[in-house]
């Protein structure tokens, strides 16, 4: 064996050099359309994040979009290409087992979660709606709310805004760190009353799942 042959036989797999990020989204548009706009707008080679909505996992309920996040996770273990980051998204709505979900995917990005066969697995948990986290952008909401008073209160700040409805990621982009600073209020007050999750109404840390995605896009 030449001397050339034996140099390529010491060479080590590449390094991978980005980070991964997996979101699992409870909605078919709302969720999906949001994340990937922002993704898209962050433009970076540091991270790649794949957004799943209800329709490719075949998900709706908390419990399931939980079971199919660890299969992926999972599956990528095995595949020697792990995970670094697992986020299930989901709402209060009418579900049940709520409560059981957010127990083994706590919404919480600063602990250690659920981290058995890879990334951790967290949720991103918005009481009552994910729509929630687009009104904090523009008005402060400390008073339990519906889910149709969301919806109505956005509508005044985004006339023609509905379900699904694409480039909000952009619309809000300038009014990001205000709604991440009305999101943290709701959750020190909530926790200041000792008001439990998943019953806690205002409540949403949306915020943290893009601040995640901005410090794994930084180089």
């Amino acid at each position: 064996m030449g001397r050339q042959d034996k140099s390529l036989k010491r060479k080590k797999p590449a390094r991978r050099e980005f980070k991964t990020l997996l979101i699992v989204c409870e909605g078919g548009k709302t969720e999906p359309n949001y994340f990937n706009e922002v993704y898209r707008k962050l433009g970076s080679r540091t991270v790649h994040v794949e957004i799943v909505s209800s329709k490719e996992s075949g998900h709706t309920d908390p419990p399931g979009i939980l079971a199919y996040a660890r299969r992926r996770r999972a599956g990528r273990a095995a595949e020697h290409s792990p995970l670094d980051h697992v986020v299930c998204v989901f709402d209060r709505d009418q579900h049940v087992r709520v409560a059981e979900t957010l127990n083994a995917a706590k919404p919480c990005f600063f602990d250690n979660t659920e981290k058995t066969d890879g990334a951790e697995i967290r949720s991103v948990f918005s009481g009552p709606s994910f729509e929630l986290w687009f009104l904090l952008h523009f008005q402060d909401q400390t008073a339990h709310v519906e889910r149709d008073q969301v919806l109505r209160k956005l509508k005044e700040h985004v006339p023609g805004y509905d379900k699904g409805i694409s480039g909000m990621g952009a619309r809000l982009e300038s009014r990001r760190e205000a709604a991440a600073g009305r999101a943290g209020c709701l959750r020190r007050r909530q926790e200041d009353a000792c008001a439990p999750l998943p019953d806690a109404n205002p409540w949403t840390n949306a915020d943290q799942l893009v601040a995640l995605m901005i410090s794994l896009a930084r180089p």
